[in-house]
């Protein structure tokens, strides 16, 4: 059976980053409202400049997609802590403190994770960043590597930073478990997560804020000489994760193409990848980034 519902896993390769030529096109893989039982994995619907696969039926897995079977969403190796996260301490906003006077959930707090020296593992399950627990992870127990290249893990942190600014937002690179958190994985390669080479990200996208939600972008797909196309990476996935989809315009974080400087714009946009297309979430007819994320998290303070 064909599933459409309210949530999609979203695995993309950028079309471009900042100022770099477009890379390698990618595939978007839709599930059955986050849940991952017993080979449930629909393969995704696919425009043009996907990977295409078309669309699996129910019970069909799509290549590097969570293996059928019995998904002990429980069996987190590593429950509630991120290998070596806390020596992550490479920003001023180390301030897990600050979530607790915020009073929307996790979307207020952002765990940017490098995985440390040690790399950190992650299980099947239903999103809880707390407990290293994603739907997007496939059975078994996958642990990603840690981040290589400290010039590109510093400018990228820094650009993520700057485009999550406007917004009453923390980003810090200590783990703040257990105080509710957005986590944004930037370790490892698709590969370790069961995806494709030249996926660049993948992260859960459920029109809506997706609380204590995991997002990975794997910055070895840009290597160390690309900090823009990493950072696109983490802020496509932040943006997935509270409900942000795919526009056309190219100035706008969730784009796939590129015209210069980025950010979360003041724009009405039309939906799409390479082309226009109509709005995954039934409630848009198009997306202004900066609006919904204001509405969402307010100002930054």
């Amino acid at each position: 059976m064909l599933v459409r519902k309210t949530t999609f896993l979203i695995s993309l390769a950028l079309a471009a980053s900042c100022g770099t030529t477009p890379r390698d096109d990618a595939g978007a893989v839709t599930t059955d409202a986050g849940s991952n039982d017993a080979g449930s994995n629909d393969a995704g619907f696919n425009d043009a400049g996907f990977n295409d696969a078309g669309f699996n039926d129910a019970g069909s897995n799509d290549a590097g997609s969570n293996d059928a079977g019995s998904n002990d969403a429980g069996s987190n190796d590593d429950a509630g802590s991120n290998d070596d996260a806390g020596s992550n301490d490479a920003g001023p906003d180390d301030a897990g403190a600050d979530a607790g006077a915020r009073d929307a959930g996790s979307r207020h707090l952002v765990f940017l994770n490098f995985c440390g020296d040690g790399g950190c593992t992650y299980s099947f399950g239903t999103d809880d960043s707390r407990l290293n627990r994603s739907g997007v992870v496939p059975n078994p127990p996958r642990t990603l590597s840690a981040t290589t290249g400290l010039m590109t893990r510093t400018l990228a942190a820094n650009c993520f930073r700057a485009w999550l600014a406007p917004y009453d937002v923390v980003v810090t690179e200590s783990d703040p478990s257990p105080a509710p958190h957005v986590e944004i994985v930037a370790a490892g390669t698709p590969m370790q997560l069961g995806q494709s080479p030249g996926i660049s990200y993948v992260a859960t996208m459920n029109c809506a804020p997706v609380e204590n939600g995991i997002g990975f972008a794997f910055i070895d797909v840009f290597g160390n000489a690309d900090p823009d196309g990493t950072c696109q990476a983490l802020g496509q996935a932040w943006g997935s994760l509270m409900g942000l989809e795919a526009v056309t315009h190219c100035a706008d974080v969730m784009a796939y193409t590129s015209c210069g400087p980025r950010s979360f714009t003041d724009v009405d946009a039309g939906c799409g990848t390479f082309s226009p297309a109509a709005c995954m979430c039934p409630s848009r007819t198009s997306q202004n980034s900066h609006r919904t994320l204001l509405d969402l998290l307010g100002p930054h303070p």
